[in-house]
């Protein structure tokens, strides 16, 4: 079973570069994180994973697509006050 927790990211580096080509790389202290700020922690450890070539996503690309499909056939319906197609 694959652990989703901070503690399977370690260590966790954080890297910026810029159009210039200079990159900045900072340590990422996680061990603070608590509470709500948890919610998403599996999807973070997923991504991270994935960035790392160790699997896909989850939730995948396409997976936020197709919400964002949805929201917006919410937002036409409320609109237009008609049934809207996902699309």
């Amino acid at each position: 079973m694959e652990e989703n927790s901070l503690s399977s990211l370690s260590p966790l580096e954080l890297s910026l570069r810029t159009n210039g080509g200079v990159e900045t790389k900072d340590p990422v202290d996680m061990s603070n994180v608590t509470g709500a700020d948890t919610q998403h922690i599996g999807n973070i450890v997923s991504w991270a994973r994935a960035i790392r070539g160790e699997g896909r996503p989850d939730p995948t690309v396409e997976d936020g697509a197709h919400t964002l499909a949805v929201i917006e056939a919410a937002v036409r319906s409320s609109e237009s006050g008609r049934s809207e197609q996902v699309e």
